[in-house]
């Protein structure tokens, strides 16, 4: 079985889009569960995006002469450069 995980995080954030909240709209709890379900909507995004853009990177780190590998010749491995030059997605 393959899984496809940005797929699978864009899914759980587009289900979550179509949910409806019944009842009065103004209410305390009508509020906070819109929030909450906004809230999945954003992390469930979010983190399609990161796993988007990390499985390129991978793709475009393990090529044979990789730009990326010359650049950031101190990182002995993929998984260590995630870690230190590009720990935060939007710096990347």
């Amino acid at each position: 079985m393959k899984i496809h995980v940005t797929r699978a995080y864009l899914d759980l954030a587009r289900g979550i889009i179509d949910t409806v909240v019944y009842g009065d709209p103004d209410a305390e709890d009508s509020q906070d569960s819109i929030y909450s379900f906004m809230s999945c909507t954003y992390v469930y995004s979010f983190m399609a995006l990161t796993s988007f853009c990390s499985g390129h990177l991978y793709d475009y780190w393990k090529g044979e002469a990789s730009p990326l590998k010359k650049k950031y010749s101190s990182c002995e491995s993929f998984e260590q450069f995630m870690a230190g030059p590009l720990k935060e997605m939007k710096k990347a």
